[in-house]
């Protein structure tokens, strides 16, 4: 949220959240391109602006600026530089730090050995799905030399670990032929011959364990399975589309869970871009996996590197180069296009109709949207609500020139060639053309125009999680999503009964306590009743959302956390401390399941007992949410 005081939110008494302000660039070569833009149109009250037909905009604005459109990489003040270190000599007693730098620095020769001495150390450290993707990134590196067998072997054991056998066979069979032309002695042979056929002995008869994805929902609603089957959809004139909960719901439960639609990395601190998955947003965690061709973003895992088409386009424009100087909130931009980078260009053009407000589901809909495909999850997206009349003409003019700057941008990284063109073109990268939109260019500039209005509406933070030696949880902004799952159907309160997390780029909506058979379930768009003010939270609802909040916090006027009653009846703090005890116990033991339940009996022993709004609510769902988070971190380690 801007133009919030973070000083202010700081100085409650409430210790469990506080706020960091990160210091960004100080300047942005892209808020200076649209306002220069939107000077040389006769600025944002220009009659170019009035209309409210994308199309007709569109084309106008790009007429008359496409000249005065720059370059992608004249955004770039300098060519980023990779830091000149000393070279690594790669060796088997080099550090894991070392080993990285070897490997982000791409160094001829070393890479091969450098994953395969990392993964030993990842293996020892019993991190064996990470060791297993640098042993078969060593391999992919043409590893090869007197230690081959020896990787296969490793390989093996990483997949005997994962308990996928069939693969562990087929890699102990290939270390078997490879000792046979290793310059060893036949005693060596034979005694490391042996050791394989044992191995291969003792798992020839096991079956493959299927591997486990992270899905926390027990039952999944038919109509859409990133939901529970314990939800559905009410609509009035008030309120629109809302979501209820058709049965009882206990806390801890998953009501949500979405992996949205191409989340967008994008910390508040620069730096940390190389800390997190492009492509699922999860901590690399000491283990990155380059760009070989950019070094300016990293994977967590070879296969998020190969299944990022996005990167394809966004490596050749230099886009995460121009994070490192330019500002988060005008860097976010790019995020548009992102989505739209997930599919070919024939894709947006063969179904635009589907997304351009043709045949959608209207969202005054009882219902749960069906969605069982990929298309269905892209049409869900683009029916969400955009206030495309709501919006300021300030605002328009705004997403007219980002448009007109992104769909350029896509041109000039041959988005638009043909498959098999290999990408940009000489001509692309350094001509910018005419103006004038092609068939397929307006299409996606219609379209891009339609998600800059929905993501601003739409918009969820993705949160990056750290636990300290002292088990406190930190988390940093590192991105944001369009989730369309649950932002199609939660609406804001600003006492939620839910808490919203996220695994890397999948946000998690959780029962923050009991609900209800029929009570509605919901959201905060904003910020929590105890942190601010009810008038701040209001005008900036009324601003972002374009609704006055009626929850029951705002229209009772409740208090912030300071100003909250705080006094405890001496029978109910009986009652609660011996499980704040046992939940302190647990914890420290990692005990976090058992944790989040003794929190979830406290949750219901103060409902018994105390009327909100109460400091102790407060406290316990913020505890209750730091448990959360811990657990989250547990998962991503």
């Amino acid at each position: 949220m801007e133009d919030i005081d973070l000083a202010k939110l700081n100085s409650t008494e409430d210790y469990s959240r506080k706020y960091l302000k990160v210091e960004d660039n100080k300047q942005s070569k892209i808020q200076e391109y649209i306002a220069n833009s939107i000077r040389i149109l006769g600025g944002s009250n220009a009659d170019i602006f009035t209309t409210r037909d994308p199309e007709k905009l569109l084309v106008e604005v790009s007429s008359q600026i496409w000249e005065h459109v720059p370059e992608i990489r004249s955004l770039i003040k300098t060519k980023k530089k990779v830091s000149k270190t000393k070279k690594v000599k790669v060796k088997e007693d080099t550090s894991l730090i070392d080993l990285n730098s070897a490997i982000l620095h791409g160094e001829v020769g070393s890479l091969a050995p450098a994953y395969y001495y990392r993964g030993l150390i990842l293996f020892l450290m019993e991190k064996f799905k990470p060791a297993l993707n640098n042993f078969k990134e060593a391999l992919s590196c043409n590893f090869c030399g007197r230690d081959e067998y020896k990787l296969h072997h490793k390989i093996s054991q990483c997949y005997v670990k994962t308990k996928q056998y069939t693969l562990a066979l087929e890699h102990l069979n290939i270390a078997l032929e490879r000792i046979k032309k290793e310059k060893l002695s036949e005693k060596q042979k034979q005694d490391y011959s042996r050791i394989l056929e044992e191995s291969r002995k003792k798992i020839s008869k096991r079956s493959d364990k299927p591997d486990s994805s992270i899905d926390l929902i027990t039952v999944k609603n038919i109509q859409d399975s990133r939901l529970s089957s314990n939800i559905g959809i009410k609509y009035s004139a008030e309120q629109g589309r809302f979501c209820v909960a058709t049965n009882p719901i206990p806390a801890g439960s998953v009501i949500m869970m979405d992996e949205g639609i191409t989340p967008f990395l994008n910390p508040d601190d620069k730096d940390k871009i190389l800390e997190y998955c492009l492509v699922c947003l999860n901590p690399v965690n000491n283990c990155p996996f380059p760009c070989y061709s950019c070094n300016s973003v990293v994977f967590c895992s070879p296969d998020c590197r190969d299944k990022s088409g996005v990167h394809k386009f966004t490596c050749t424009m230099g886009v995460h180069d121009i994070r490192i100087v330019d500002q988060k909130d005008w860097f976010r931009v790019f995020s548009s296009i992102y989505i739209i980078l997930s599919k070919p260009a024939n894709f947006w053009q063969e179904n635009k109709n589907l997304f351009l407000n043709q045949g959608n589901v209207p969202c005054t809909s009882p219902t749960l949207t069906r969605v069982e495909t990929e298309l269905d999850r892209y049409q869900h997206l683009f029916n969400m609500v955009d206030h495309a009349e709501s919006i300021s003409q300030a605002a328009r003019a705004k997403h007219a020139v980002v448009t007109v700057f992104l769909v350029r941008t896509l041109r000039s990284a041959g988005y638009f060639e043909p498959p098999g063109k290999g990408g940009a073109s000489k001509k692309n990268q350094n001509e910018s053309g005419t103006g004038e939109f092609s068939d397929e260019e307006l299409t996606i500039g219609l379209l891009v125009y339609k998600l800059r209005l929905i993501t601003e509406s739409n918009c969820y933070p993705i949160w990056g999680v750290e636990v300290d030696k002292a088990g406190q949880v930190g988390l940093e902004n590192i991105g944001s999503g369009v989730y369309p799952s649950i932002g199609s159907y939660l609406n804001s309160n600003c006492n939620p009964n839910t808490l919203r997390c996220n695994i890397g780029g999948t946000v998690v909506i959780i029962a923050a306590r009991d609900i209800k058979q029929g009570e509605e379930i919901t959201d905060n768009y904003c910020i929590h009743y105890s942190e601010l003010p009810g008038p701040d939270r209001r005008a900036w609802l009324q601003e972002s959302f374009f609704f006055t909040c009626q929850c029951t916090a705002c229209s009772s006027d409740w208090l912030t956390y300071d100003d909250l009653p705080s006094s405890v009846p001496s029978d109910l703090q009986s009652l609660l401390i011996p499980l704040e005890k046992k939940n302190q116990e647990y914890l420290k033991m990692g005990k976090l399941d058992v944790a989040l339940s003794c929190h979830e009996e406290e949750l219901r022993i103060i409902e018994h007992h105390l009327q909100p709004p109460h400091q102790l609510y407060v406290s316990l769902r913020n505890s209750y949410q730091c448990c959360w988070w811990t657990k989250i971190a547990k998962i991503l380690d």
